[in-house]
């Protein structure tokens, strides 16, 4: 696994460049958990997984929320570190390593306090089988607020002073 590797084992959107989310999107944001040398996904109890970001406009802290699902499945390459406008993406595509993917709801992430204001990076923490916890594996995510284009959290009250103004 490339040295890159040693700050970032997540990727998000696997197969995406950059990894943007529609904070205004319902369904579920996928996330890889990369298997390889420093991790063996097996080794991840999957009901102590967390998806969680630096509340910066909130609380200032890390607020995490549980993820919806997770299947085991080759779906992403190591992540390499170019120095160019999108540095924290994966190598696109299996890699013949098994990797843990996990889905956690958007929706949830914005109930949580989620916006286009907060750092711009996902985190994901996890208990090891033996009791290790695996903490500050992020990736870098880029967010999209539609939500003055009458879709995401506040689309009615926008559409509501569209209409009184």
């Amino acid at each position: 696994m490339p040295a890159a590797m040693a700050h970032n084992y997540i990727d998000v959107k696997p197969g995406s460049c950059p990894n943007s989310i529609n904070l205004g999107q319902k369904g579920v944001l996928p996330i890889a958990i990369l298997g390889g040398s420093e991790v063996d996904v097996m080794d991840i109890d999957p009901d102590t997984i967390m998806v969680g970001f630096n509340d910066t406009n909130g609380t200032g802290m890390m607020v995490y929320v549980p993820i919806v699902r997770y299947s085991y499945e080759d779906v992403a390459g190591p992540v390499v570190d170019p120095d160019d406008e999108y540095p924290c993406c994966g190598t696109p595509g299996p890699d013949g390593i098994m990797d843990l993917s996990i889905k956690v709801n958007v929706e949830d992430l914005v109930a949580a306090g989620l916006d286009v204001d907060d750092y711009p990076k996902l985190e994901v923490r996890y208990d090891k089988y033996d009791g290790t916890t695996i903490r500050s594996l992020w990736d870098c995510i880029r967010m999209i607020d539609n939500s003055d284009k009458g879709v995401g959290p506040d689309a009615a009250l926008t559409q509501a002073n569209k209409k009184i103004k």
